[in-house]
């Protein structure tokens, strides 16, 4: 990652500073590196609501969040790797957002210290492995759970909850009982990439994610163009080498 990021003027009229990297090219181009899941965010965060973005990599998702639930609402980042923390810090300052609580730490099913291998491309970097022999830069993290950050936080309700974390998907859930043992109605809207291949790094297949959820009582969507939702059906599911982003909510209902 070079030390002189592009500074990128959004359509929301904040400003994003972005990496060089190929998760950069695509805000730059596009606008934004997801539109489906930009869109379906700008549907559901409401002025009040706690937003978590679990994995918030250089803060598009944040400074997008921190927007929507204004003035009354709050977003909660976390993010362990330190490239992108400085960049994610540095967009929250530059457009003076007061409603963002920065968290330089992993997330994880238990109170740890980690390993995290950083990658050329920094929205790709990941907890290190215990299944793979993995190579590159390591950096030494804090590991928390959701459970803990919420109790000591004293955080009523967490309205919607993102996880991108390269496969460790299904660590941050475990960790997270509270939330899930919430009752339809005060459960969080969760959103978590679906990817095959990462889950693969951690011994475990993704499809787990999505019994966890179930058994909890969470329907699966997919996020299509403008927001939209379509129930999950096993043909929509990616090949293993690709990821998409699945939503579950409490219920059968989509409120939202």
């Amino acid at each position: 990652m070079t030390n002189r990021p592009w500074i990128l003027q959004l359509n929301s009229g904040m400003c994003l500073a972005v990496p060089f990297s190929g998760s950069g090219a695509l805000i730059y181009y596009q606008g934004c590196s997801e539109p489906e899941l930009t869109a379906f965010l700008q549907r559901v965060l409401k002025p009040g609501m706690v937003f978590f973005d679990v994995g918030a990599h250089i803060g598009e998702y944040v400074i997008l969040g921190a927007t929507l639930v204004a003035p009354d609402g709050e977003v909660h980042a976390f993010e362990p790797d330190g490239r992108n923390f400085s960049l994610l810090q540095k967009n929250v300052e530059m457009n003076g957002l007061l409603n963002v609580f920065l968290n330089p730490v992993a997330v994880y099913n238990k109170e740890t210290t980690l390993n995290l291998v950083q990658t050329r491309e920094p929205s790709t970097s990941h907890l290190k492995s215990d299944v793979l022999a993995e190579s590159g830069l390591l950096q030494t993290v804090k590991a928390i759970t959701l459970d803990h950050y919420i109790e000591k936080s004293r955080i009523d309700n967490v309205n919607v909850l993102k996880i991108d974390v390269e496969g460790a998907e299904l660590y941050v859930l475990q960790g997270a009982r509270s939330l899930l043992e919430k009752p339809h109605g005060q459960a969080p809207i969760i959103i978590f990439e679906y990817s095959e291949a990462n889950c693969r790094r951690f011994g475990y297949h993704p499809g787990e994610i999505i019994n966890l959820l179930c058994s909890k009582g969470f329907s699966l969507y997919v996020p299509q163009e403008g927001g939209e939702l379509k129930e999950l059906v096993p043909e929509l599911l990616p090949d293993p080498q690709y990821h998409i982003n699945l939503v579950a909510i409490k219920g059968d209902d989509i409120k939202c």
